[in-house]
């Protein structure tokens, strides 16, 4: 997701904590993809 300066600076605060607050979720759900899908592979090799 990339995002603009110019599109944040328009948002109010109440909206810009709620895209950081989504952002930071999809963050989380991203890491535990990943370590999750590495140990599954580790776990074939045996």
């Amino acid at each position: 997701m990339v995002l603009k300066a110019h599109e944040l600076r328009g948002k109010s605060r109440q909206e810009l904590e709620q895209q950081l607050q989504a952002l930071k979720t999809e963050l989380q759900q991203l890491r535990v993809l990943q370590v999750s899908g590495g140990g599954a592979g580790k776990l074939g090799k045996m």
